[in-house]
């Protein structure tokens, strides 16, 4: 067999079993899931797993990078709206909250923290491609900012790794509460989830210092 072939096959194998991981871990947790049920799933051999993936620590962490990379492609088109910084940040903030809406687990895998360090020689390529999607959403959003900045949407002079992360957890929070707290803003505000976050995106992107406030 061709080593093309040969990968694009072992690829393929690899899919298989990520996706029935992903299906067991959403459905009833990952402490609760074993390699055997995830065989099970797959309609592999346990064996066959193991020739693919290590155990479950490498199952999850390839769970993790395939998060990463989907929530930083919809983050990318976002990115590509036509219009200035508030019309851009605005669709990014709407891309997140549709990533969520379509898929909070892997919003919640997305967005967690990998523990490991990336200048150590040890790390394994997995964790080192996490770390890289991660850096490359934080420059994404860094990008936006700083042009903001440059329009005057934004407050200068900025602080961008700080102004990142204070833009990402705030986002990343409202949504997430805006999820576990619907039936209560239905109740008490008589708005929906997301005419509550079309409020708060309104805010958040207001609160940057941009000429629009938060108009």
């Amino acid at each position: 067999m061709k080593p093309e072939r040969k990968e694009a096959l072992a690829q393929f194998h690899r899919s298989q079993i990520i996706a029935a991981a992903r299906r067991l871990y959403e459905s009833s947790g990952e402490a609760a899931v074993t390699m055997d049920d995830i065989a099970r799933e797959a309609g592999y051999s346990k064996a066959t797993l193991y020739v693919y993936f290590s155990g479950k620590e490498e199952i999850g962490r390839a769970i993790a990078l395939w998060s990463m990379r989907a929530l930083l492609e919809t983050l990318r088109l976002a990115a590509r709206e036509p219009g200035g910084f508030h019309e851009r940040a605005l669709a990014l903030c709407r891309a997140l909250a549709d990533f969520y809406e379509r898929d909070p687990w892997s919003f919640d895998y997305a967005a967690g923290e990998v523990e490991f360090d990336p200048g150590s020689p040890a790390a394994p390529q997995v964790l080192l491609d996490i770390y890289e999607t991660g850096e490359e959403i934080t420059r994404l959003v860094g990008g936006l900012l700083e042009e903001g900045a440059a329009q005057g949407e934004v407050s200068a002079p900025l602080d961008v790794p700080a102004a990142v992360l204070l833009f990402w957890g705030s986002l990343c929070g409202m949504i997430k509460m805006a999820g576990a707290k619907e039936r209560y803003i239905r109740l008490s505000l008589g708005l929906s989830r997301r005419e509550f976050l079309e409020r708060g995106f309104t805010l958040l992107l207001g609160s940057l210092g941009g000429g629009r406030g938060n108009g």
